[in-house]
């Protein structure tokens, strides 16, 4: 999976990744870019190098030594030649530098963005109205979209930046989901009655009720938790 990394150098600048425009065996060349706050023009937010690198005998590469323009005399001149494929490269990257900056600008600690699909890409900056429309077109693709969402959503580490995204869909949205996610369970939960409902095994019976046990809540006009598996309550206390 391919992934920027951004690490600031300031409160205004940042280096990241070398982009490597042509390789042969033992030269290379590479643009570093740098990524900057410009004060003069915030869309102007990527400078850089162009570097020729060679390969050490143990197989790293080190900047050859260069000349600065700036020394030229008159009569010399430099000529650097980019191939087409190479200026498609450094465009390509050049472009999401760019528009990484425009979202997130200049982090405060080591980063690392995942670069995602087009398709991906393109779903995200839609607007609320056009995703909607989107998925209107289709509705049995957009509840199996939204279905598969909801299972990353669950396994997800990051359960402080879930529950942020998740807040921002406001508490009307949030009840509603609320709502259908335990009309789910409960439809879920007579699924597995119909099937076995002739089924008198107590092991499977207490299994489905210690992870469901939410049923037994709705059976009472009290909520219902159990709090010890297989109690004996035939005369003595849950602690035998």
């Amino acid at each position: 999976m391919n992934t920027i990394s951004i690490n600031p150098t300031s409160r205004n600048s940042a280096t990241t990744d070398e982009v490597v425009l042509r390789e042969k065996d033992t030269t290379r060349l590479i643009f570093r870019p740098l990524i900057v706050n410009n004060a003069h023009d915030q869309k102007a937010a990527v400078k850089g190098q162009f570097v020729y690198q060679r390969k050490t005998a143990v197989g790293s590469w080190i900047d050859t030594d260069s000349l600065p323009l700036s020394k030229l005399r008159a009569g010399e001149w430099v000529k650097l030649e980019l191939k087409s494929l190479e200026v498609r490269k450094l465009f390509q990257h050049l472009y999401e530098l760019y528009s990484l900056h425009d979202q997130a600008g200049i982090p405060q600690n080591l980063s690392k963005y995942i670069k995602v699909e087009a398709n991906l890409a393109a779903l995200l900056e839609l607007s609320g109205d056009e995703l909607d429309a989107v998925l209107s077109m289709n509705p049995g693709r957009g509840y199996t979209v939204v279905a598969r969402m909801m299972k990353w959503l669950s396994k997800a580490d990051n359960v402080v930046e879930v529950v942020n995204s998740l807040e921002t869909l406001g508490s009307n949205s949030l009840h509603q989901l609320n709502t259908l996610a335990g009309l789910s369970i409960l439809s879920g939960a007579l699924d597995v009655w119909h099937t076995n409902k002739n089924n008198d095994r107590e092991e499977f019976w207490q299994q489905f009720l210690t992870d469901n046990a939410f049923v037994l809540s709705q059976v009472f006009s009290v909520p219902v938790v159990i709090l010890h598996d297989k109690a004996y309550i035939g005369g003595k206390g849950v602690d035998n």
